[in-house]
Formats: C-alpha cells, structure tokens, sequence
C-alpha cells in the first residue's frame, strides 16, 4: 500500500509540472526513495509493476521516504523533488541513477551474440527460394 500511495501522489499533479510529465511521459523513470538521516536510498524503476508486500515493508523498515523522480524527457535529464534535499544527497542519489542506467542499459542489455543470431535467421530467411516463382 505504502507504493501504491507514492504513485499516486506522484500523479495527482497539475499536468504541466515536472512531477506529473516525468512518470507520465519519461522514459527511465525511476522513483527516488532516500532516507536522509541514514543516507539509505532505492531507486524504484517505474513501468515493472507494483513492488511486493514484502519488498516494500522492507522500505518502511528502512526508513525510505519518497523524495522525487529521475528520467529523460524529450531526450534530456530531469528530475523533480518532493521536498528539500542538501546538495550531496542529491549527488549521491544522481550518481545511483546513472549507476542504475550503466547496469540496465549496458551490462544487461541484449548480448551481441543475440543480435548476431537474428541477423544469421533474417539471412538464412532471405536465402530460401521463392515457391511463387516457380510456378
């Protein structure tokens, strides 16, 4: 319940704020949770569905608080705050999220292996012969 709430709150917003656009729009959107006096922080991607039970009381055992949003917009960088953070939490955090992106977009992308084999099948496709011509 404790998630659900956050998005929530995170979409009831005048439409052309930044906290409305970024989880509305945005591509790579994470939900920024951080507990200041711990520097604990998690970032939630936006799109894969409602974190579990347990997941989530494991965010309120922590502490973790919803404080804004990272993503790209129009193919740049934005961010919105829900309060006042002191500028090396907000490093810190930025430096999660771009760590967040490396492991997602780059680490575990699609091997190249993969790509390689569909480019061999499209080949392969385009090698058998056409019945239609033969007749």
């Amino acid at each position: 319940m404790y998630f659900i709430r956050v998005v929530e709150k995170a979409l009831v917003m005048d439409t052309e704020s930044l906290q409305y656009r970024i989880p509305a729009f945005g591509s790579h959107v994470v939900a920024v949770l951080f507990n200041p006096v711990k520097w604990d922080g998690e970032l939630v991607p936006l799109g894969n569905g409602i974190p579990s039970e347990e997941v989530q009381a494991s965010y309120l055992s922590r502490g973790l608080q919803f404080v804004g949003c990272f993503g790209f917009l129009s193919g740049r960088f934005v961010s919105a705050w829900e309060c006042q953070l002191e500028g090396n939490a907000i490093e810190f955090l930025a430096r999660c999220y771009c760590e967040w992106l490396y492991k997602t977009q780059v680490t575990q992308a699609p091997m190249k292996l993969e790509a390689d084999a569909s480019i061999a099948w499209l080949k392969s496709l385009y090698q058998l012969s056409d019945p239609r011509k033969e007749n």
